[in-house]
């Protein structure tokens, strides 16, 4: 490669670009295509400097800073360099452990309600829905059910709030 151009931190670090006419977005971002090609065929991108069709959300545009899907990104764009044609797809999934209790989320929520579906002192299930499916899904203490959300959006599967509880729900050990 001629160039190489890395972006690390809270905002995209792609000063050297914005001399390109049209080629940054708004947000100083790069609108790369679900092959992480952008509009000039000779530039692939990946990581936090770029905004992407989510193929698994109606290819809505979306930016996110996270180690796990850039490196995805960047196996992604190393592909369709090598000529692959690979498309991303994937579902956003983020953990943290604090005080020795796991929260998960899986999916987006821009423009979700939030309804929660279950709390006690283990733990909760939160679920972020729109126009009655369920787009995203938080967990404290229930680990198994971001994950197997996420698996359901990966199969293309629509998920509708009404169904949603004993769905997700379902992936939890008997006690």
């Amino acid at each position: 490669a001629d160039l190489v151009l890395i972006g690390a931190g809270v905002l995209p670090s792609t000063q050297p670009l914005h001399a390109v006419q049209d080629f940054l977005q708004p947000k100083g971002v790069i609108r790369v295509d679900e092959f992480m090609q952008s509009s000039d065929p000779n530039i692939w991108a990946a990581g936090d400097i770029v905004e992407f069709p989510m193929a698994t959300y109606n290819n809505e545009l979306v930016t996110i800073g996270h180690w796990g899907l850039a490196m995805y990104m960047g196996k992604i764009a190393a592909l369709n360099i090598m000529g692959k044609q690979e498309p991303a797809k994937t579902v956003p999934f983020f953990w943290t452990m604090q005080y020795g209790k796991s929260i998960r989320f899986a999916g987006l929520c821009n423009g979700c309600d939030s309804t929660l579906v279950e709390s006690d002192e283990t733990g909760f299930l939160q679920l972020y829905t729109k126009d009655d499916l369920v787009m995203g899904v938080c967990t404290l203490g229930r680990d198994p059910i971001a994950a197997h959300f996420r698996n359901l959006v990966l199969k293309g599967e629509k998920l509708k709030l009404e169904d949603a509880a004993e769905k997700l729900k379902a992936v939890l050990p008997k006690s």
